[in-house]
């Protein structure tokens, strides 16, 4: 199929042009996401104007083909809220079985109020818009002509699309598997507005229902990187472990809840009264009693305290009820 803005010269091969493209948009992708940080407002724009003429050529190369639908609207739709459902159901099952006992679904709505929450939901919603658009319109066709298969082109293309959300291992495998589906989906139907639909109710459930310190917080490439070895932390056993004795009823015998479980804390895991303003600060963050154990395991206060003194007894000592609070 000839290329519309001839990204690639007209004497090359479709294949050949097709994978030309198909590099030339990967790699302003990644570097859109790893390297061009703020400091680079100039590369960011100009690869964003790039990938802006290769989607463009892309989709005029393959207008043909994008716009071709079934007939059936009503089959198109009940077979995506299907396979919607039943990949939300496998997504329930395995948050489940990575969350900890201590763990809340859906911290992320606890934390914003409601005008931040619409905010985020909007840009998630033209977010997974603009990811549908490329993956059906763009991306997988590009892949079966570089690969000469219609089969094994919508295999590469959903795992290119996993790939681009590295460096979560967990998020790059729930969106290769979700963009297979969607593939398929959109090859059955032709319908993208229904795949955006099931695009950001699968988000929303990955981001409510699988713990954080796998999927972190649905962020991809250098912001992912930022939080990674903070919410690496929580990933460990000895980590899990303190969280355990900290959200047991035994430490809440020991200190009580609310204001009493964060001076004690301080107290048991920094060596440090709290301070008023400390405390209004907390309450004005409005985190939960496991939110506020874990922040305090994973601060650099921690950190130090650690090299300085060891592991606070009360993680260690097989009857650290009994220890002294003061």
């Amino acid at each position: 199929m000839a290329s519309a803005l001839t990204v690639a010269p007209m004497f090359i091969s479709t294949r050949v042009r097709a994978a030309i493209s198909l590099l030339c948009l990967c790699t302003l992708v990644e570097m859109q996401a790893w390297r061009w940080g703020a400091e680079h407002r100039v590369l960011r724009i100009g690869g964003i104007v790039l990938l802006a003429i290769v989607a463009i050529d892309c989709f005029l190369t393959y207008r043909s083909c994008v716009f071709a639908r079934s007939p059936s609207a009503r089959g198109a739709w009940l077979e995506i809220v299907g396979v919607t459902v039943a990949l939300g159901l496998l997504i329930a099952l395995g948050g489940w079985w990575l969350r900890e006992d201590y763990e809340h679904c859906w911290r992320f709505l606890e934390r914003k109020n409601p005008a931040d929450l619409s905010r985020w939901i909007l840009v998630k919603a033209g977010v997974v818009a603009l990811q549908q658009l490329a993956l059906h319109w763009i991306v997988t066709p590009l892949c079966r002509d570089a690969v000469g298969s219609r089969t094994w082109g919508g295999v590469l293309a959903g795992v290119l699309f996993g790939l681009l959300h590295l460096p979560s291992l967990v998020l790059t495998a729930v969106t290769m598997f979700g963009g297979w589906a969607w593939i398929a989906l959109f090859g059955r139907g032709g319908r993208v507005v229904p795949l955006m639909i099931s695009h950001l109710a699968l988000a929303l459930l990955v981001h409510g229902l699988v713990p954080e310190r796998y999927t972190l917080c649905l962020r991809i490439g250098a912001g992912a990187a930022e939080i990674e070895a903070h919410l690496y932390k929580t990933r460990t056993a000895e980590h899990r472990r303190h969280m355990h004795l900290l959200m047991s009823d035994k430490y809440t015998q020991r200190w009580g809840e609310g204001d009493d479980f964060i001076r004690g804390a301080f107290f048991d895991l920094l060596d440090r009264n709290l301070q008023m303003h400390t405390l209004d600060d907390w309450h004005e963050s409005k985190h939960t009693r496991s939110e506020i154990a874990e922040t305090i395991l994973t601060s650099a206060h921690y950190e130090e305290k650690l090299s300085q003194r060891g592991v606070p007894r009360v993680l260690i000592d097989p009857r650290w009820w009994e220890l002294p609070k003061k």
